[in-house]
């Protein structure tokens, strides 16, 4: 029985390349299947959905087993099995006020820098609170994802203080003036995500700095087995680095920040490993990763669906999610979360980053394979050491 599968458009070169490399990329004979390519139909660019079946959300990759390969549409064929890597699973956690309220609830605001969360539409000065700095320093990111447009750094000094809060606030006012006034935005804001995202205030964390003093984050890829209550960490992390050295003397010199997606092919994507200073840091980035899945309390913010919205249930299942944990390292070494990417994230455009990390690229996609391809079936996946390896649950007693 033949296997098909669909991926989301920024994916394509990445699996096709590993669907082409042979059955060692995916999977083979181990799942007795034929990874054969199916071109998507329609996308929905903004929510990635198919138009055949708008029940798999903006699903990363989508295989299933057909009785007939030549079956064009969803009514034509008997499919006896599907499986999809949505974004359900971290769908709490890819806000970045979400983010840090869970973690804080559970008591694991020690991954993240410290952090105030402000309502989209707060009105008064004094609830403008400022979180505790090194540096007297403070970062402002917008409710919504933003390519790195519209983050603010502000001083937060004995004598700057009330005017940074001013000035935050204006800020604020202005965006929910602009909101109320967009017609239905904020209704559809509401069904969509089933709240208003607040704006985040975040303690500067003075950066590690590589190759001329430029700033960098990491990326490292995180699975979710919804059916067997598993996460995965990825063996390799991936290393984003910016085009400009930082500028000490203008902390909003917007283009010696960027390391993300906004720098497009000007941003430099290599992998870990090919970086000394961070190669040599490899083992202490997987156990802060794994301190963290490890987790009882953030496993259970993962796999429990009680809390999201009807709505956002019935359009991101699947059995699988792929996320995307950012990091950074500050200058004394220590690493810390940026942010979660919650959505399927994308993939870098085929020629892009060294040579190392498009074969990464390629390499994960034929993981994600293997994976789907041996669940059509419930077949247990071998664990490869250069693949995403099981974390496991640390009980409480033993925190």
């Amino acid at each position: 029985m033949p296997v098909l599968w669909t991926c989301s458009p920024s994916w394509e070169w990445a699996f096709r390349a590993a669907a082409d490399g042979g059955d060692e990329n995916v999977g083979g004979s181990e799942n007795n299947a034929e990874v054969a390519w199916r071109a998507w139909e329609k996308v929905d660019k903004l929510t990635a959905l198919p138009s055949y079946d708008r029940s798999q959300g903006n699903a990363l990759l989508r295989i299933e087993a057909v009785d007939d390969e030549n079956c064009q549409s969803a009514e034509e064929r008997k499919t006896p099995s599907v499986t999809w890597f949505g974004a359900g699973c971290f769908d709490s956690l890819g806000d970045k006020d979400m983010l840090w309220m869970v973690l804080e609830r559970l008591g694991l605001e020690r991954f993240v820098p410290a952090t105030s969360v402000l309502v989209w539409d707060v009105d008064k000065v004094d609830q403008v609170l400022l979180p505790a700095t090194a540096d007297d320093l403070v970062v402002l990111k917008p409710p919504l994802g933003c390519h790195g447009e519209g983050i603010v750094f502000f001083e937060t000094g004995p004598s700057k203080a009330r005017e940074t809060q001013e000035r935050i606030l204006a800020i604020i006012s202005e965006d929910a003036k602009r909101a109320r006034a967009e017609r239905g935005f904020l209704e559809h804001l509401l069904q969509r995500k089933g709240r208003l995202p607040g704006w985040v205030l975040q303690a500067h964390i003075r950066s590690m700095l590589l190759q001329g003093d430029r700033k960098f984050h990491l990326r490292a890829y995180v699975l979710a087995d919804d059916a067997k209550q598993t996460l995965f960490r990825y063996a390799t992390m991936e290393a984003r680095v910016a085009e400009m050295a930082y500028n000490a003397t203008d902390c909003n010199d917007r283009a010696s920040h960027i390391t993300n997606g906004a720098g497009g092919d000007r941003i430099q994507r290599v992998l870990v490993r090919e970086l000394p200073e961070l190669a040599a840091m490899q083992d202490r980035l997987d156990s802060f990763v794994d301190e963290l899945l490890a987790d009882p309390g953030f496993r259970d913010a993962v796999f429990n669906h009680a809390h999201r919205p009807p709505e956002r249930k019935a359009r991101f299942g699947g059995r699988f999610a792929i996320g995307a944990l950012d990091l950074m390292i500050d200058d004394t070494g220590r690493p810390w979360i940026l942010e979660v990417n919650a959505r399927s994230p994308g993939c870098a455009p085929e020629g892009t980053g060294s040579a190392a990390f498009q074969a990464h690229m390629c390499e994960l996609a034929g993981e994600l394979l293997r994976f789907g391809a041996a669940s059509l079936d419930d077949e247990p996946v071998e664990v490869r050491e250069d693949g995403f390896q099981p974390v496991a649950q640390v009980c409480e007693s033993d925190k």
